[in-house]
């Protein structure tokens, strides 16, 4: 079995700019078969296993600071949480016990197609994401209030070793396309790049 079918997190810093697209989905996940599998914005808007959560009423209007984002899910609580800022500020609990779908496509600062393509330039994320990490296996409140506590510099997320099935150092290598710039966070000598 793959490792986040039964059991993910998906974590970022995020800090939306000025003038920027209205819908900031700063991370996706689709299939051949279900787009919207994971789909997240900087507002409070989610997609997960293709239906939409609104928790906008419990985000920061994007206002040119980071902010610690953090969705959880477990397949055997059917649990979908959603965390802004290390507080939890929404549960959905899926109908069913479906799994996460797989041999899909990621795509950050966008919204991934059905047929692996990124076409929406109404969708593009203005913004700056940094420390971005996916974990096989859904991180408990504690843990997400750690994360945020301990700020954009910290490296509290490399004790999940394994656990972290996306790591942030490996994201910094893929290839991107479209308007993507690289930056540095100010964290000092590690890893702390933004794109």
């Amino acid at each position: 079995m793959h490792p986040l079918q039964e059991a993910f997190s998906v974590c970022s810093w995020i800090r939306r700019l000025p003038n920027s697209a209205p819908y900031q989905y700063w991370f996706s996940y689709g299939t051949s078969t279900v787009q919207n599998e994971i789909l997240m914005r900087d507002d409070g808007v989610y997609w997960i296993l293709n239906e939409r959560a609104d928790f906008m009423a419990s985000v920061t209007d994007p206002d040119e600071k980071w902010r610690h984002h953090c969705v959880t899910w477990d397949s055997s609580s059917r649990k979908f949480k959603v965390y802004y800022e290390g507080v939890l500020i929404g549960t959905v609990t899926h109908p069913s016990s479906r799994k996460l779908g797989l041999g899909g496509k990621i795509a950050l600062g966008n919204i991934v197609a059905k047929n692996g393509l990124v076409t929406r330039s109404d969708y593009i994320f203005g913004g700056e994401m940094y420390r971005l990490n996916v974990f096989s296996k859904a991180l408990n409140g504690t843990e997400v209030k750690l994360m945020a506590e301990d700020g954009l510099c910290s490296d509290v997320e490399e004790q999940y070793g394994l656990r972290r099935y996306i790591r942030w150092e490996d994201v910094l290598k893929e290839r991107r396309s479209g308007n993507v710039t690289e930056i540095d966070a100010g964290c000092g000598p590690r890893e702390s790049h933004v794109i």
